[in-house]
C-alpha cells in the first residue's frame, strides 16, 4: 500500500516538473522569437490592421483579448501569428474568446457557412486576421 502511494506521488511529481520545464522552454521560445523580429507594438498593430480595412474597435478588442489569453506582456503579436501553433492556444479557448468578443462588440456570431468561408479564405490558419474577419462577418445585435 505504501509502495503504491509512493509510486503515484513520484508520477505526479514527475508530471508537475515536466509541465514546469515545458512552460519555461515555451516562454523562452516565444521571447527568442520576439527578439528576432522587429517590434510591433499595440499602436503599430492597430495601424497595420486598419490599413487592411478592419474596424478600430474590433482590432483593439481582439488585440487585448489575445494578450490577455497569452499572458506574456513582453511578446509582440503579429497579425499572421498562428494562435494554435505558435502560442499553443487551444482552439476551444480561441472560439470562447471569439464568442466573448462578439458579446463585447455587440455582434452576432457568424453562421457556420460564414465561418467556413472565412476559414477557407484564411487558408485554415487561426490568426488575428481570421478572428477579425469572423467579427466582420457578424451582424450587429438588434436592440429591442
Amino acid at each position: 500500500m505504501i509502495n503504491t502511494i509512493a509510486v503515484i506521488a513520484c508520477i505526479v511529481l514527475f508530471i508537475v516538473i515536466w509541465a514546469l520545464i515545458d512552460a519555461f522552454f515555451f516562454r523562452r521560445k516565444l521571447l527568442k522569437i520576439s527578439t528576432s523580429r522587429p517590434a510591433l507594438n499595440r499602436f503599430d498593430f492597430i495601424d497595420k490592421m486598419e490599413l487592411e480595412g478592419f474596424e478600430y474597435d474590433k482590432i483593439v478588442a481582439t488585440y487585448d483579448a489575445i494578450k490577455e489569453l497569452l499572458q506574456l506582456d513582453e511578446f509582440h503579436i503579429y497579425p499572421t501569428d498562428n494562435l494554435l501553433k505558435l502560442y499553443k492556444m487551444d482552439d476551444l479557448d480561441i472560439y470562447e474568446m471569439i464568442v466573448q468578443l462578439c458579446e463585447q462588440l455587440e455582434v452576432n456570431y457568424p453562421s457556420q457557412e460564414q465561418h467556413d468561408e472565412v476559414f477557407q479564405l484564411n487558408n485554415e490558419n487561426f490568426d488575428t486576421i481570421f478572428i477579425l474577419r469572423l467579427l466582420h462577418q457578424g451582424n450587429p445585435v438588434k436592440k429591442q
